[in-house]
């Protein structure tokens, strides 16, 4: 009889209806899984189902618009605004760059609105509502979403560019980009190789949220082995140090030097595993163990050649130098927003005056500077600091990841770097809500 009544009781409680604040919490973490499942599949319908330029670009530009869903919510009296004194600030800035008169069009500069605002809206939305925020509920649709990926990515590897898998959005606009040598460069299902560089960077996020929430050591060490894989597979080097910085970012901060003995011996107990398998199926694996040595070897290949012409110092240190002693005649306000970006002047036009730019200053921190000028520089620079103060995150963790973000992973003019990067946080940052140490490396379950 009591047990009925329990059963009863719980059923009754169950069927209580959602009140307002529970209704947004539920719709707001469906609309967080939604942009993160359009920003990961909607590659695929452009480059492998739809051939019109139109249509492609249209899914592009819902790419572009569709973290701003969260400003449905704003209206909600359990939801706070985004935009606190400093983002309102930045906002109206940003209107009024784009009507720089020196921009080619008054398109460009609304497209340029919700490039610079995007990752900064999703932000501080998160930031001051994390209570209605819950993305761990999903880690296994992520999980099972990232090892997808990467399964995809090796089979791309196997293949000839010229394959179905291997195809890309745009054929014309790739060039030799698309390949290193004779081995393809993957892009998983996404339509460029950028895409799947910035999933990896969400995916190292992932790992880090699995250890903070106690699945097994070996099982993360595993997946994480996965992941550089991958990184190594895109041949894509700011993907690749971003994923592996990550790693001891993640290592130091959740286990401090005492217990990195105990992390080196479960590291070694996992290689040995992998190595043993190797070695008792040798013929049956010989493929996979080829192809995992090929994907280093050629990244290894490619880091040394830019390093040895030059280029990875000139992208390191020109950055900065380029910032400080700005190769333009219009250093305080720019010439308009959007007037850079590929999409906008591909479609309506580029400026005169960005023709006078060297053809060399792509790195997003002198981009900016040309579309906004020191003004909009410095104004990130603030909201940079703003996201330290606010984000639970280890400081050295934040600290390091924002210096290299600012610094080499575009956030404007890659699209799915924010969009990732705001889902990695945001996933991340939960789970140090109770401030919960990771247990003993010995004494973790699944």
């Amino acid at each position: 009889m009591q047990t009925t009544q329990a059963r009863n009781s719980r059923a009754a409680y169950f069927q209580q209806p959602l009140t307002e604040t529970q209704k947004t919490e539920k719709q707001i973490n469906r609309l967080f899984v939604f942009i993160f499942l359009f920003s990961t599949l909607s590659g695929a319908i452009r480059k492998w189902f739809i051939a019109s330029d139109g249509l492609s670009n249209a899914i592009l530009g819902i790419q572009l618009v569709v973290p701003f869903g969260f400003l449905i919510f704003q209206t909600r009296k359990a939801v706070h605004t985004a935009f606190t004194s400093l983002l309102l600030i930045y906002t109206i800035v940003l209107f009024i760059l784009a009507f720089n008169p020196m921009n080619e069009t008054v398109f460009h500069g609304i497209f340029g609105i919700f490039i610079h605002l995007g990752f900064w809206f999703t932000c501080f939305f998160y930031l001051n509502n994390k209570n209605l925020f819950e993305p761990s509920k999903f880690l296994y649709l992520f999980l099972l979403v990232g090892i997808a990926e990467l399964l995809l990515g090796f089979v791309q590897y196997t293949l000839p560019s010229t394959h179905f898998l291997n195809k890309y959005a745009n054929e014309d606009a790739i060039a030799d980009v698309a390949t290193f040598g004779s081995v393809v460069r993957i892009t998983g299902s996404f339509s460029y190789l950028g895409g799947f560089g910035s999933f990896m960077i969400f995916y190292a996020f992932m790992i880090w949220a699995m250890l903070r929430l106690h699945y097994s050591s070996f099982l993360v060490i595993f997946l994480y082995t996965l992941g550089l894989i991958g990184c190594f597979m895109s041949v894509s080097r700011t993907p690749t140090y971003m994923y592996i910085t990550m790693g001891l970012l993640m290592v130091y901060c959740e286990f401090g030097i005492r217990n990195f003995g105990k992390l080196l011996a479960v590291l070694a107990i996992v290689v040995g595993g992998i190595v043993g398998i190797f070695y008792f199926l040798g013929n049956q694996l010989s493929f996979v163990q080829t192809t995992i040595n090929s994907s280093y070897e050629n990244f290894e290949k490619r880091r040394s050649s830019n390093q040895e012409n030059g280029e990875e110092d000139r992208r390191i240190m020109g950055t900065l130098t380029d910032v400080i002693f700005f190769p333009g005649e219009y250093p305080t306000l720019g010439v308009g927003l959007g007037s850079t970006y590929q999409g906008a002047t591909a479609v309506w036009g580029r400026s005169k005056y960005i023709l006078e730019y060297p053809s060399w200053l792509e790195e997003e921190p002198e981009r900016v500077v040309v579309e906004g000028g020191y003004l909009l520089l410095f104004l990130k620079i603030f909201l940079f600091i703003a996201l330290y103060r606010k984000l639970r995150i280890p400081g050295i963790a934040k600290a390091v990841l924002f210096i290299l973000v600012f610094l080499f992973v575009p956030i404007v003019f890659n699209t799915y770097n924010s969009t990732y990067l705001f889902l990695g946080l945001t996933l991340l940052d939960s789970t140090y809500k109770d401030k919960k140490a990771v247990p003993d490396l010995t004494t973790r379950t699944t």
